[in-house]
């Protein structure tokens, strides 16, 4: 299970996205705003990527074999605790592997953890500056959603431009 503990306000504006969709008043802002907010959570869950700092929790039962962290970018690891007898992993039991194609928190061996026990990570993820591909992705699907509001259909809702598509499975985290 994955909590969001915190999360940074993003840093997309109004004011480019009115310039990208060429709506030069303010009368929209609501209908625009509302896209904006849906497309930057449809791109985070459909690349597993957070395009803002995100603090979350991550729960797990017994010793990570290795355990995989649902989004990132991971940036660091902030501390591991066993909840079953309110005690915090020392720092020397656990690292972040960034190696292989989806980040994990690998235990050192000499540390140990109980297979019976329930843990928490927390651990910080999501890019401080999101990526211009990204970025334009965003503004991108944000535009489709706001000129296809009356025609959005749960059917359709998950069709999008090849363009956009490709920009989303370089970001897609784990894919690399």
């Amino acid at each position: 299970m994955l909590e969001i503990v915190s999360q940074d306000d993003h840093s997309f504006n109004l004011t480019t996205l009115r310039d990208h969709c060429r709506v030069t008043d303010t009368e929209h802002n609501p209908a625009l705003q509302r896209a904006l907010d849906s497309a930057i959570i449809m791109v985070e869950r459909w690349t597993n990527t957070f395009t803002r700092p995100t603090t979350c929790a991550g729960y797990f039962r017994g010793a990570p074999g290795p355990y995989l962290f649902e989004y990132g970018p991971v940036t660091s690891i902030t501390s591991v605790s066993d909840e079953t007898n309110s005690t915090t992993v020392s720092t020397s039991g656990y690292e972040l592997d960034k190696t292989q194609g989806w980040p994990q928190l690998k235990r050192v061996a000499a540390t140990s953890w109980l297979s019976t026990h329930a843990y928490k990570v927390t651990f910080v993820a999501g890019y401080t500056t999101c990526p211009k591909p990204l970025e334009t992705c965003i503004y991108s699907l944000a535009a489709t959603y706001f000129e296809n509001r009356e025609g959005m259909t749960p059917g359709r809702l998950f069709q999008i431009q090849a363009s956009m598509g490709s920009i989303l499975g370089n970001y897609r985290m784990g894919a690399m």
